[in-house]
């Protein structure tokens, strides 16, 4: 491939980046100061909002050419706790739970895993320094 991207961060920015590059020509290369993707997860559950678009976030991340390959389960009623109030948001998938850490059936795990076998040249134990594409005078991942 004649065009290369350094990419700051493996986390799931990084990894899904990644993904949409290689897949539109690029060689890209990730680089993750960490051992693992999801290392600072810990079976963590988080929710992909899913109620502010019109298209669902499933078909809108599967859209960029990112394949579903993780656990996730719908959710179609969530409280919101803040400070003494409670919000209650429902509605048929307002949000869908997906687990963080790096193992089998977690989000991270499987962006990464994804990934590798298109290609993408994953370092892991190296940070970005000098070697980042990014636009932004800052070389972490936690400035873009």
């Amino acid at each position: 491939m004649e065009k290369e991207v350094n990419i700051p961060g493996g986390g799931i920015s990084g990894l899904g980046c990644s993904i949409i590059l290689h897949k539109n020509g690029y060689d890209v290369n990730v680089f993750e100061k960490k051992n693992d993707s999801g290392k600072r997860f810990h079976n963590d559950w988080q929710g992909l909002e899913n109620r502010s678009e019109k298209v669902d976030v499933q078909k809108q991340v599967e859209s960029y050419g990112v394949d579903l390959s993780f656990d996730y389960e719908p959710v179609s009623e969530l409280t919101i706790h803040d400070s003494n109030k409670a919000k209650t948001i429902t509605g048929k998938n307002a949000c869908y739970l997906v687990r963080r850490k790096s193992s089998t059936g977690c989000l991270d795990t499987s962006s990464r895993k994804q990934a590798e076998e298109l290609g993408v040249n994953i370092h892991m134990g190296f940070r970005t320094w000098g070697r980042s594409d990014c636009k932004s005078k800052c070389k972490t991942a936690r400035c873009l």
